[in-house]
C-alpha cells in the first residue's frame, strides 16, 4: 500500500515522508496531511481490530417513556446517558440490561429547562450529569436522581461547544464554535466562572450558522489535551480545516491532522481514535441533511504505519453484518458506540444466518439467541465496546 501522509514537523520545518516502510512516532510535534487523492482501495475493518469485546443491550421498551429516538450516547459504570431527539430529552438507563430509569430535567424555556441538548457529561462517581444546550452561558447540573443543583455559569458564551470537567483541580475546559464576535474559541475557568486564560476566537471565527458543528470526543481520554475540529456544511472552503488539540496547559490550539482537499465541495469531519486520525466525508443526496438522503464514508489513516484506507466497518463479533456509515459519534469519549432499530437488525440477522458465511457454532447460537430475543421488540438497540488504547 502506498502511504500518502504527509508529516510536517512544528519545530523544525515542513519534511515530506517518501514511501518507505518503516514506522513514525507521531509525537507532540508532528502535524499530518493525506492526500486522499492518492488512497484508491477500500478495506474491510473488522470491529475486533479497535475494540476488545462488543455489548449488545436492548433499551426497555415496557413503557412509552423508554422509548427513544437515539441522538448521543454516554457511557459509565453503570448507566447509559442517552440524548434523544424529537423530541430533544435526556433519559438513564441501566448499562448492563437497559432498563429505563428516569428522565433527567425537562425540555422547555421556564426555570431549569432545556432546548437543544449539546453536550453533556455523565459522573457517575460525583452523582452529577452536566448539560447544556446551544447557545448556552452555562451548564445545568442534575443528580441521576433528577434532583436540579444551582448552574455553572461561564465566563463566555458558548455558541456550540464542549466541556470537560476537572474538578479535583477546579477546572472547566470549554471548546466552542467560533461565531464572528465571540470571545473565545477555547477557554480554562474555575467553577465560579473566573478565567485562568483563553484563546481569542477572532483568528479563527466563521460566519454564523447554527447548521456548523464542532466535534469534540476525546477518545484518548486525555486530561490535559482536547481535540477540537471545526465542521461546517457550507463555507468549507473559508474555515480553518484542521483538527487540533487544545492543550490546555500550555493553552495552544496545536494542530494534528487534516486532508488535502481540491474539491472544497465534499463536507467531511475529523474524529481521533487512539490509533487512528478519521475523516468521515459526507455526499449529499436528495433527501435531507443527516443521515437520510446522503452517501457516508470513512477514510481511516494508522498514526503509525501512516496508510490510509477507506473502510467498510465489519460487525465481526456478529457474524461481519455490517455497520451503517451515517453515524457521526461512531466513536465517542473512548467507546466504539452504535445504535440500530430492531427490525433493520433483525433483517441483517437474517442474511448473516442464511448466506452461509457463518460457520461457527458459538457465532451461530449468538446469532439466533440474538434474533430470538429482538423479535417484536420496540426500541432502540444499542451496540458497545472500548477502544483499544
Amino acid at each position: 500500500m502506498k502511504k500518502i501522509v504527509i508529516l510536517i514537523s512544528l519545530i523544525v520545518s515542513i519534511v515530506t515522508e517518501g514511501c518507505s516502510n518503516r514506522n513514525v512516532s507521531l509525537d507532540e510535534n508532528k502535524f499530518i496531511t493525506c492526500d486522499y487523492r492518492q488512497v484508491h482501495d477500500t478495506i474491510d475493518m473488522s470491529l475486533s481490530q479497535l475494540i476488545e469485546s462488543l455489548d449488545v443491550i436492548l433499551l426497555d421498551d415496557s413503557q412509552q417513556d423508554a422509548i427513544i429516538n437515539v441522538d448521543k450516547i454516554q457511557i459509565s459504570e453503570n448507566y447509559l446517558g442517552i440524548t434523544s431527539y424529537d423530541p430533544n430529552l435526556y433519559k438513564l438507563y441501566d448499562r448492563k440490561n437497559g432498563k429505563y430509569i428516569q428522565q433527567i430535567g425537562a425540555k422547555g424555556r421556564g426555570p431549569n429547562e432545556y432546548n437543544n441538548i449539546y453536550h453533556t457529561e455523565l459522573d457517575e462517581s460525583k452523582d452529577r450529569i452536566y448539560i447544556t444546550q446551544f447557545p448556552t452561558d452555562k451548564i445545568w447540573v442534575y443528580t441521576l436522581r433528577n434532583q436540579h443543583l444551582p448552574p455553572i455559569r461561564l465566563a463566555y458564551r458558548l455558541t456550540k461547544g464542549a466541556f470537560y470537567l476537572d474538578e479535583k483541580n477546579n477546572e472547566i475546559t470549554l471548546l466552542n464554535l467560533p461565531f464572528k464576535g465571540d470571545s473565545a474559541i477555547a477557554w480554562v475557568q474555575d467553577f465560579s466562572g473566573k478565567v485562568k486564560h483563553k484563546i481569542d476566537s477572532k483568528p479563527y471565527a466563521i460566519r454564523p450558522d447554527f447548521s456548523n458543528e464542532l466535534i469534540s470526543l476525546n477518545n484518548c481520554k486525555s486530561s490535559t489535551y482536547f481535540d477540537y475540529h471545526i465542521l461546517t456544511f457550507w463555507d468549507i472552503d473559508r474555515t480553518p480545516d484542521t483538527l487540533y488539540h487544545y492543550n490546555k496547559t500550555m493553552n495552544k490550539l496545536e494542530p494534528r491532522f487534516t486532508i488535502v482537499d481540491s474539491e472544497k465541495a465534499r463536507i467531511h469531519s475529523f474524529i481521533e481514535i487512539p490509533k487512528y486520525f478519521c475523516t468521515q466525508f459526507t455526499v449529499l443526496g436528495k433527501g435531507n441533511l443527516g443521515t437520510q438522503g446522503v452517501d457516508t464514508y470513512w477514510l481511516m489513516v494508522d498514526k503509525q504505519t501512516e496508510e490510509a484506507h477507506y473502510v467498510r466497518f465489519k460487525n465481526d463479533f456478529l457474524g461481519g453484518i455490517k455497520i451503517i456509515n451515517g453515524t457521526l459519534c461512531l466513536f465517542d469519549r473512548g467507546y466504539f458506540i452504535y445504535n440500530i432499530q430492531p427490525e433493520e437488525l433483525e433483517e441483517q440477522l437474517d442474511e448473516a444466518l442464511t448466506n452461509g458465511t457463518v460457520t461457527d457454532k458459538a457465532v451461530l447460537d449468538k446469532l439466533k439467541s440474538l434474533k430470538k430475543n429482538i423479535a417484536g421488540h420496540n426500541n432502540a438497540v444499542i451496540m458497545y465496546g472500548n477502544l483499544k488504547q
